[in-house]
């Protein structure tokens, strides 16, 4: 691979990786907007996913920033700089991946994530967790924390089997709880991967990123 195929690729990585990371900032500030004027914002579960996410993303913008400027400026030290900030890119991103597929990792945390989501004061309070919490109810089929009698005598009709919401509600024997764990370890698990997919891309940019700083010698 030539000097010049190999800067192409670098520029294309990094232009990859500050869209990718620009995302991951986005997403993390507007879920935590979101969520603040709906959950307590001292939540821990809320707080760590937010920050992580809003601390990785700029993170990531501003390595694929030092990359491009190396790579353009053909700077010996800024392309230093930038091979030393993908190494612990790297590393980061493998431990956050193996944080992500422990499935047992901060389940008593998850735990009373849901009791607070699906507290009756909270559905009855909120107008956007009332929608939130329906949603689950329908997608999953489950009824309350820990079965329908956790809204005691006011059952929501999200959680009315189809067909007896209007007649006579029949609600779903499942709570929401187990589910909904269920859920959230396998989306803890799948972006473990997609980490540990980008961190083989970016160990790939940091040889190739080696290369041309042995181009100075």
């Amino acid at each position: 691979m030539g000097g010049s195929t190999i800067r192409m690729v670098l520029v294309a990585f990094n232009l990859f990786c500050f869209v990718w990371g620009t995302a991951l900032t986005i997403t993390g500030l507007v879920l935590r907007n979101a969520i603040s004027d709906t959950i307590y914002l001292n939540d821990k579960v809320v707080l760590h996913v937010t920050t992580i996410d809003v601390a990785l993303g700029v993170f990531i913008v501003l390595v694929s920033l030092l990359g491009l400027c190396g790579i353009l400026q053909s700077s010996y030290c800024l392309l230093c700089t930038y091979a030393l900030l993908l190494v612990a890119l790297i590393i980061t991103q493998i431990v956050l991946a193996i944080m992500l597929n422990m499935s047992q990792t901060h389940q008593d945390d998850i735990r009373k994530w849901f009791e607070a989501f699906f507290a009756k004061n909270m559905y009855l309070r909120e107008p956007s967790m009332e929608f939130v919490i329906n949603w689950v109810q329908r997608k999953y089929q489950c009824c309350g924390l820990h079965s329908s009698a956790d809204w005691g005598a006011i059952v929501p009709r999200s959680c009315c089997k189809p067909g007896t919401a209007r007649i006579s509600c029949v609600p779903y024997s499942s709570g929401c709880e187990p589910m909904m764990e269920q859920a959230a370890s396998g989306v803890g698990v799948m972006v473990g991967w997609v980490l540990l997919g980008i961190t083989v891309a970016e160990f790939v940019a940091l040889v190739l990123a080696c290369m041309v700083i042995n181009e100075f010698y």
